[in-house]
């Protein structure tokens, strides 16, 4: 049995991350219905507004210095239709409370983003506060019901949120009706998959990915379970009780191990699994401050690129998955160049010049399975493309072959055996009182022509929709 201690929170900034996919050729209208609705771009130039980070005041110039040039041009775009990640952010401030298992949690829900990211992925980023005294075992517990967009287990029900006397037990009705009432109509929709969440199906577990800052009373001491229970986000089980999803104390030491960055240790601590990304700390709220504001800007942005790449990469893993063989190498193609363009543009090894910075990239990355899955769908498109390639050329090979045919037989005849019938106005009754042969020339010249056109045709075909597809999404990636 493990044993689990009680800390307090003192109070905790705590970011919600919900990755959607929208249409390409509806980007500037989403941008633009944003904004009609209150959304306003985010420059680095402009002066910082602590009203999106519940009253922390963030250095823009910070943010420049943390980020290598490469990257920085395309984090922080002049302009949304630059190409990058557009960054549109609303302000709320407003009180809302949770309630779980008869108990109250009130928070603060502070701003909103809507980043549109490139390659039809997008993000919306709550940013929440708790600001009352707690135990720690009710601050995982939010996160972990906060976080379930839709419950469909039995561990994940039971929470209720009441936001401006409206009561909601989904967090996404909460977001959709409460924040972003416009967005269903901008998504992808994958209708084949007759699925109620279509416009995500790589979506792991339609559960948001939870970054955090939390500050504990001071002088607690923060131990294993603790760090353990904060990165699994294990708040209280069916009983009430607090609750820690391992009971070996050999396999706590080895997650701490691989998930927790201990370079200002014994104070503070950073925990990443791929359900959270936290801080935790016993520092005063005068020696914090400077941490929660980097939290709010290069943690933030840190965090931001980092599931891009595992989301654009999970997209790409899926559009291969749904490639109906031997019917479709122009899409082959496409997300060849796709992911051509990702790895030139926007995929880098590092992108962080602070070398804690760095650090948390690391272990973000790490439990991402970034590197794995970027190598994995590298590799298994480029051999889908050899394979469609050599089918392309055993196509192209049969097509040859069979105008060879039609080309050495037109040879032989000197196409001139009934091609003086087709001048002027044909006589179809001459067709009666052909031979074979001139039978087979006839059919010989009409299949051929058909053939021709066909061809040509099927080509031109493919070339104009590859062109339309590549004009409508090249701008923005």
């Amino acid at each position: 049995m493990i044993d689990v201690k009680q800390a307090t929170v003192e109070s905790a900034e705590l970011i919600f991350y919900y990755p959607i996919t929208y249409s390409m050729a509806k980007r500037e209208q989403l941008i633009t219905t944003a904004q009609q609705h209150g959304f306003s771009f985010f420059h680095i130039e402009d002066e910082p507004k602590k009203e999106y980070y519940a009253g922390h005041a963030i250095s823009h110039e910070g943010l420049t210095q943390f980020f290598y040039p490469f990257i920085e041009d395309k984090l922080f775009p002049n302009h949304w239709e630059d190409r990058g990640f557009s960054r549109f952010s609303k302000a709320w401030n407003t009180d809302a409370t949770m309630h779980v298992r008869g108990r109250t949690i009130p928070f603060t829900i502070s701003s909103v983003d809507l980043i549109v990211c490139p390659f039809g992925i997008a993000f919306i980023v709550i940013r929440t506060a708790l600001r009352h005294r707690m135990t720690a075992t009710d601050a995982l517990d939010f996160c972990h019901f906060f976080r379930v967009l839709v419950p469909h287990v039995k561990e994940e029900k039971g929470a209720t949120i009441t936001y401006n006397e409206a009561h909601y037990r989904q967090t996404d009705e909460l977001i959709r009706q409460q924040f972003l009432p416009f967005l269903s109509r901008f998504f992808v929709d994958y209708e084949k998959l007759g699925d109620e969440y279509s416009h995500m199906p790589f979506f792991e577990d339609e559960r948001m990915f939870v970054s955090g800052f939390v500050r504990l009373e001071e002088g607690t001491q923060i131990d294993d379970v603790l760090l353990f229970r904060i990165g699994q986000l294990d708040g209280t089980d069916a009983m009430n009780e607090p609750f820690v999803s391992a009971s070996n104390m050999g396999y706590i030491e080895q997650y701490i191990e691989a998930h927790v960055l201990k370079r200002w240790a014994p104070q503070t601590y950073r925990v990443t699994s791929n359900r959270a990304h936290m801080q935790v700390t016993t520092q005063s709220e005068h020696d914090a401050y400077a941490r929660v504001c980097e939290f709010y800007s290069v943690d933030y942005y840190t965090v931001v690129l980092n599931y891009f790449y595992k989301i654009m990469l999970l997209k790409l893993t899926f559009e291969h998955s749904e490639i109906r063989w031997g019917k479709e190498k122009f899409v082959v193609d496409e997300l060849i160049e796709r992911i051509t363009k990702f790895s030139s543009r926007y995929y880098f090894d590092e992108v962080i010049v602070r070398s804690e910075g760095r650090e948390a990239s690391a272990l973000l990355r790490k439990h991402f399975r970034i590197t794995e899955q970027y190598k994995e769908i590298k590799a298994t498109l480029e051999e889908l493309y050899r394979l469609q390639e050599d089918q392309e050329d055993e196509r192209q090979s049969t097509f040859l072959f069979i105008l060879t045919v039609y080309t050495v037989v037109s040879g032989i005849y000197g196409m001139n055996v009934v091609i003086d019938d087709w001048k002027g106005s044909i006589d179809w009754g001459k067709l009666a009182g052909y031979t074979v042969f001139e039978w087979i020339a006839w059919v010989l010249g009409i299949t051929g022509i058909v053939l021709s056109f066909t061809i040509v045709g099927r080509t031109a075909y493919r070339g104009l929709q590859t062109f339309g597809r590549k004009y409508r999404r090249k701008k923005y990636e």
